[in-house]
């Protein structure tokens, strides 16, 4: 238990350093720079602290909207992984507003056939499921073919 505590703690400094390294060194837009904080937070989200993972997805969020813009896969694909870590945190009203706006961007981005589309059509029946609307999580599923 100790060994794996202070494991982590390195990590959690080594993945410190190296975001303070691409902030300081890299244009702010840059596109390795977005996924790091992706990253971390992924990171943080494994030792389940979803404060912080929520926080560096948010940047995260954000510095690929002012990028790419609002319209972009990657924002929707960031969308779904926000909503994942509300319902995580038994925030399923969060995650489904998430996940709605992921899926109005992915229709319209990538069409109804893709599978980042089917993926997020699959997360809302699994969010539905967990808020015990089982009859819309069946016609999620149903309807859209998943």
């Amino acid at each position: 238990i100790i060994f794996s505590f202070f494991f982590s703690l390195i990590c959690q400094l080594h993945f410190t350093f190296l975001l303070y390294l691409l902030s300081q060194f890299l244009l702010s837009f840059y596109t390795h720079f977005f996924f790091s904080y992706g990253n971390m937070a992924l990171f943080y989200h494994g030792l389940n602290q979803t404060e912080l993972a929520l926080r560096h997805m948010s940047r995260t969020l954000l510095l690929l909207s002012l990028a790419s813009g609002p319209d972009h896969p990657d924002v929707a694909a960031t969308l779904i992984n926000v909503a994942m870590m509300y319902q995580d945190a038994s925030n399923m009203n969060t995650a489904l507003r998430y996940l709605q706006e992921a899926l109005m961007k992915n229709e319209r981005l990538l069409g109804p056939d893709h599978v980042q589309t089917a993926v997020c059509y699959h997360a809302l029946a699994i969010a539905f499921s967990c808020m015990s609307l089982y009859k819309l999580s069946i016609q999620v599923s149903s309807d859209n073919g998943y």
